[in-house]
């Protein structure tokens, strides 16, 4: 009971120090440590994150828009974003985008489809060079250096 005592008795000094130096503390750096507890909450933090992930997007864009007002660009090598818009939505209305995304889909998966299996191909009819035989062990290789003990080469 008594090292029960001891240790609320501790607790409270310490609570009571925090309190104190709380009460002494900057009001602007007790305004900051608020908000860095509020914004680690999940809902905010949650919050945070899609703000900061917007922030590069829209800032892109906004210098996209500047740089073609200004025309410090030509037009035709970087038309502003509104024009750039305006024509895909025109583009999808018409089902243009939807079959070009369809063609490249196809060459695509075709390219890779050649790839994989040329490449399942060669990989199992080959059969590991003599010298690497000599230096390695290979699953079914029965003359390895490493099996037979021999450390001559």
């Amino acid at each position: 009971m008594d090292s029960d005592l001891t240790v609320v008795s501790l607790l409270d000094a310490e609570l009571k120090d925090q309190a104190i130096a709380a009460q002494r503390e900057d009001p602007a750096a007790r305004a900051w440590r608020r908000l860095g507890a509020a914004l680690r909450r999940p809902e905010l933090a949650r919050a945070g994150t899609i703000v900061a992930a917007a922030i590069f997007p829209v800032t892109l864009v906004a210098l996209w828009q500047l740089v073609a007002e200004r025309e410090w660009v030509s037009p035709l090598i970087l038309p502003p974003p509104a024009l750039v818009a305006q024509t895909l939505r025109e583009l999808w209305g018409d089902g243009t985008i939807q079959t070009n995304l369809a063609v490249s889909a196809a060459r695509v998966a075709r390219g890779f489809g050649t790839g994989a299996a040329a490449g399942l191909v060669l990989g199992t009819s080959s059969r590991p060079s003599s010298p690497c035989t000599r230096s390695t062990s290979w699953p079914g290789s029965r003359s390895s250096s490493w099996s037979s003990g021999s450390t001559s080469r």
